[in-house]
């Protein structure tokens, strides 16, 4: 019916209609990957996570952090993680007003659903961010290291978007100097390091 209503010829059998769909999928892939994201988030709804536990519990001490929601660097950080909320710690343009580091799998973590994704994504960071326009000054944070960046998951969380906080930043510790926001190419087929990350990026990214 779409065909005949605008006119389009050579399209009027199922077959063609099929065979004329598979040509526009096989020349535009990210077109069918654009359409499931538009049809999926109409039906996503948030919902609130379980309260934060009170405390988190350690069976060695844990280093004192500055903005962290519990005061301490939590235990198993990776490297690039640790450096990431050194730099935090460190924010003296009050940019930061605490961050926390969201775990994997547990009632009260932070979660977006994606089509694309076997799974559900659990960004790596939540950090409240002084004048970003979102529910608490939330910003969800990913980082990503090498090998990982240009995985196909990886690909897709660059591009990922909470209902209530929005867009979610990926960082990656490019050549072990500094860290680069990641951004999808046109086609969103590959990650690309962007810009230089800065703390005033953060509010309205």
């Amino acid at each position: 019916m779409v065909c005949i209503r605008n006119g389009w010829s050579g399209n009027d059998s199922p077959q063609e209609v099929e065979d004329a769909l598979n040509l526009i999928l096989a020349t535009h892939p990210e077109a069918l990957r654009e359409a499931k994201r538009r049809s999926y988030s109409q039906f996503v709804e948030t919902a609130p996570a379980a309260p934060l536990p009170l405390f988190i519990s350690s069976e060695k001490p844990l280093e004192p952090s500055r903005l962290n929601i519990y005061g301490v660097f939590p235990d198993g950080l990776t490297s690039d993680e640790r450096n990431f909320v050194l730099m935090l710690d460190s924010d003296t343009t009050g940019t930061v007003l605490w961050w926390h580091r969201n775990p994997q799998q547990k009632p009260y973590t932070v979660s977006l659903v994606m089509p694309e994704l076997k799974y559900d994504f659990h960004p790596d960071f939540v950090i409240g961010v002084r004048g970003r326009k979102t529910e608490d000054n939330i910003l969800l944070l990913e980082i990503k290291g090498e090998p990982f960046m240009e995985m196909q998951q990886s690909v897709v969380k660059a591009r990922a978007v909470h209902q209530t906080y929005q867009k979610v930043m990926m960082l990656h510790w490019h050549n072990q100097k500094q860290w680069m926001t990641v951004i999808n190419d046109n086609k969103a087929q590959h990650n690309l390091l962007d810009q230089v990350f800065r703390f005033d990026l953060m509010p309205m990214y």
